[in-house]
């Protein structure tokens, strides 16, 4: 039974996604299943197993690395070390939880899962989901009381945190990107293949042509469904050649013919929106609620890493990459 230092990994305020199987047993008899043990309670490989294989679906999904080759084997052993000291994080969390009096009912767990369920069409298709990511009701149910746990603790710690009018000031001036809105055109387009097929476009538009209408005819762009309707856009969002043209169009009137990668195009502008900030007072509110989060995190952070160092962890398994050696002659 071997102990080891305590690295605290920082808990995401996001939904977790880390399952912890804990049992509490009064026998001095370490089960074989168990890989770790934090303050007398076991860690086990099911649910080890369970996290590590929808963690390993989601990097090949989202990166296409499949680390169960075995050219990634030591980066393997690095996934599995880092995802068992979370479990043990979280394992931490949830013993912090009930000793402030914090702790999560089953009440409000179910409450959790039933807002949940309300974006699925049945129960049918939510198990389903589920299953095809490797993700069993427990697990949820667990993922639940986590983070929970973590905001009812968050909120408890942080809750003599203020947030001066020097700070907001601050964070408002250090963030205005967030809260500026840039210049933006509101337009409707029809594309075309070719110069000829455009000018003769342009001829019915001014002999009274419906643009929205010709746009469903003639356009060979998806927007044509939609009459051709772009909805608003600000510079960068477009080729620069039709960035160009649509904006020094006004409103109203329909722009000359312009070439792009994609064809040849007439524009339509139907609204501009000049560029503006948000003023201080209309984003008040948020900010004050941002940065107040910020304080309360940090301070629940703080004590969930004294726990961390404070805690009795066993350790029964290892994680380290195997060394290579020289053959001996």
């Amino acid at each position: 039974m071997r102990k080891r230092g305590k690295i605290f990994i920082l808990l995401s305020l996001s939904i977790l996604i880390l399952v912890v199987g804990i049992t509490a047993q009064a026998e001095d008899v370490v089960p074989a299943e168990a890989m770790a043990k934090v303050n007398g309670n076991y860690i086990y490989q099911d649910f080890f197993d369970r996290y590590i294989d929808r963690q390993l679906n989601t990097y090949e999904s989202n990166y296409g690395t499949d680390y169960t080759l075995p050219e990634h084997a030591d980066d393997l052993l690095i996934i599995k070390s880092q995802i068992l000291e979370s479990m043990i994080g979280n394992e931490i969390l949830r013993q912090a939880a009930i000793e402030l009096g914090l702790e999560v009912t089953e009440d409000e767990i179910q409450a959790e899962l039933d807002n949940i369920k309300v974006n699925y069409p049945d129960e049918a298709t939510f198990l389903s989901i589920l299953e095809r990511v490797k993700y069993t009701l427990e697990d949820l149910r667990y993922d639940i009381l986590l983070q929970k746990s973590f905001d009812k603790v968050t909120a408890y710690l942080g809750k003599s945190e203020t947030v001066t009018e020097e700070e907001i000031q601050s964070y408002y001036e250090e963030n205005i990107s967030r809260y500026s809105q840039p210049e933006q055109i509101k337009a409707s387009h029809i594309l075309v293949d070719t110069e000829e097929e455009i000018l003769a476009v342009v001829e019915q538009l001014e002999n009274g042509a419906d643009f929205a209408k010709l746009a469903e005819e003639k356009s060979t762009c998806p927007s044509s469904a939609r009459g051709g309707e772009l909805g608003f856009f600000s510079r960068g969002q477009m080729v620069p050649e039709f960035e160009y043209v649509a904006f020094k169009t006004e409103i109203g009137q329909i722009s000359e013919p312009v070439q792009t990668e994609f064809g040849w195009h007439v524009i339509l502008v139907t609204d501009k929106k000049e560029a503006a900030v948000q003023p201080l007072d209309d984003v008040r509110t948020n900010i004050e609620t941002t940065l107040m989060l910020k304080k309360q995190s940090e301070k629940a952070v703080e004590y969930l890493k004294d726990k961390w160092e404070k805690a009795e962890i066993e350790y029964y398994v290892e994680f380290e990459p195997e060394l290579e050696t020289e053959p001996v002659n």
